[in-house]
């Protein structure tokens, strides 16, 4: 069934449609999204109800665009700059400095990211998203260590990626969630050594 609510186009209704999405965005980082109605998020953005209708069918659709924004977010913060395949020696710094940003990235709104890590167990169209977005991010990891092919151990890319990837995506949620004490810098660091000794021959790599 196509949607009644309208796309807004004047600079007016953009911010309210703006405003509705970080009101619902604090709601339902720290309450829930089950614990949060549409009611509230009207009040918080201070608009009438009737003015939220107009932008969102239900509370599932402002969350579904509370998710875009948060994954986009995401995306802005981790830069996937292109090694140069013929130049290894600050493969380390790269590669730290990339998963630092995702580190962080992920850490933006903890209460968000739990709420969206439960959805996504239970709602189809969540689940889809955020496999959308992992699945272009492997992409990405992909071409990252495409650059380096000729300097690499690891043969097939893809399940590499895979491996590379899920590792680092595995510590980043596990910290947004508060599932450990130990800090990010740290992390990076053994997270860092772990993948250099993985992907790079023998002997070529030296941590500092």
């Amino acid at each position: 069934m196509a949607s009644k609510t309208r796309t807004p186009r004047q600079k007016r209704s953009i911010g309210t449609r703006d405003r509705i999405i970080e009101a619902a965005r604090v709601l339902f980082a720290d309450e829930g999204f089950h614990a949060t109605n549409t009611k509230r998020i009207a009040a918080r953005a201070k608009v009438a109800i009737g003015s939220f209708y107009a932008y969102f069918q239900d509370k599932k659709e402002v969350f579904l665009a509370v998710l875009e924004e948060y994954n986009r977010a995401i995306a802005e913060r981790i830069t996937f700059l292109l090694p140069d395949p013929h130049g290894l020696a600050d493969k380390e710094e790269i590669l730290s400095g990339l998963i630092k940003e995702i580190l962080d990235a992920h850490n933006l709104d903890p209460g968000l990211h739990r709420e969206i890590a439960l959805l996504a167990q239970t709602d189809p169209d969540v689940k889809r998203i955020m496999e959308k977005q992992e699945s272009e991010q492997r992409a990405l990891t992909v071409r990252y260590l495409a650059a380096w092919r000729d300097h690499i151990s690891v043969e097939d890319l893809e399940a590499a990626a895979f491996v590379v990837f899920g590792a680092v995506e595995s510590v980043a949620h596990a910290l947004a969630l508060r599932q450990t004490d130990l800090d990010s810098r740290r992390l990076t660091r053994e997270l860092t050594a772990m993948i250099c000794r993985y992907l790079f021959p023998a002997g070529t790599y030296k941590p500092t």
